[in-house]
């Protein structure tokens, strides 16, 4: 009966999920995801396979890359660990079961891929891919989103004060803003050897909330921070429905990005399309008044650079 009532409460407070992916050669995209609801627990799940290390091709896999396969497995790892239900009344790290699973996952499908083309290298690695985890779970009277993590994919915050990372690249760079100019070398994914470390941050949910899930193609290609959050946010304002806001956010993406673009959002506490639109109204305008038109109209990177400064206390206001 606990259950039944947990699970209701959740229902009346989680307004859904999706997926948006878009690929750049049809058919040989490396990201990958996992996207699923249970009881009162929703998780999402993006995963990008690292094509620069892991570009290994394999006879089992119909010569697909070892970054293509490992994005695949470790995506259908933590679906079938969710879908098992072993996180049930877990609130707790949930880092070293993911891992495991994960881990054994990769190493599985190394085992059974055959001979590959081999390539030399320090920076080859087997099977290396992305992990960014979001789980929701309700439990005493309220929501716990976790975001566990490994290389450079990211899970976002957004609620009223706008878009925030809950999770923190595995890079040496710490600067959001000069990470969209330098592109710097991830120092932790997962890979089939095992040698890698997953991630985490949480936080107790308070009002309407968005949370999003997303490989580097969404945010790595904008001028600034600031434009990933507009974008986001200017493609619901002009959208009608659920389902327009997600062919925008899939067709629009294509037009900035250099890579596979994957996204995941679980929305909690709007309770209509229109009520979703509302809330984040204002904040749109305050982005597009403050940073993009101003950016528009001159930009320099000085001036980016300044408003980045101004943004940033409150972007980065949930990591540790």
């Amino acid at each position: 009966m606990k259950n039944e009532k947990q699970s209701q409460a959740f229902h009346d407070i989680f307004d859904g999920q999706f997926v948006v992916s878009a690929e750049i050669a049809g058919g040989k995209g490396e990201d990958s995801f996992c996207c699923s609801r249970a009881g009162n627990a929703a998780l999402i799940g993006v995963f990008d396979g690292c094509g620069g290390l892991g570009a290994r091709q394999y006879d089992h896999y119909e010569k697909h890359t070892g970054a293509y396969i490992a994005s695949r497995l470790a995506s259908g790892a933590v679906y079938d660990w969710f879908r098992s239900g072993i996180h049930k009344g877990r609130h707790g790290d949930l880092t070293e079961e993911l891992r495991e699973r994960t881990a054994g996952a990769l190493l599985l499908g190394e085992q059974k891929g055959g001979s590959a083309l081999k390539l030399r290298g320090a920076m080859v690695r087997d099977f290396p891919t992305t992990a960014a985890i979001a789980l929701a779970e309700y439990g005493n009277r309220e929501i716990t989103v976790q975001a566990v993590w490994a290389g450079d994919s990211r899970v976002y915050i957004l609620n009223e004060n706008g878009l925030s990372p809950l999770s923190k690249d595995d890079t040496h760079s710490r600067d959001a803003f000069e990470d969209l100019r330098d592109d710097p070398v991830q120092t932790n994914v997962l890979s089939s050897d095992g040698r890698y470390t997953l991630h985490t941050n949480h936080m107790r949910l308070q009002g309407p909330t968005a949370v999003v899930a997303a490989t580097d193609g969404y945010f790595g290609y904008w001028r600034t921070p600031m434009h990933f959050e507009y974008f986001l946010l200017d493609t619901l304002r002009r959208s009608g429905s659920l389902s327009e806001w997600k062919e925008k956010l899939h067709s629009e993406i294509q037009d900035v990005t250099g890579d596979d673009a994957t996204m995941a959002v679980m929305l909690f506490s709007f309770g209509t399309f229109e009520n979703l639109k509302q809330f984040y109204a204002d904040r749109c305008r305050e982005l597009e008044q403050v940073y993009i038109q101003p950016l528009t109209d001159a930009y320099t990177e000085e001036k980016a650079r300044t408003l980045w400064q101004d943004y940033r206390s409150g972007y980065e206001r949930y990591l540790k």
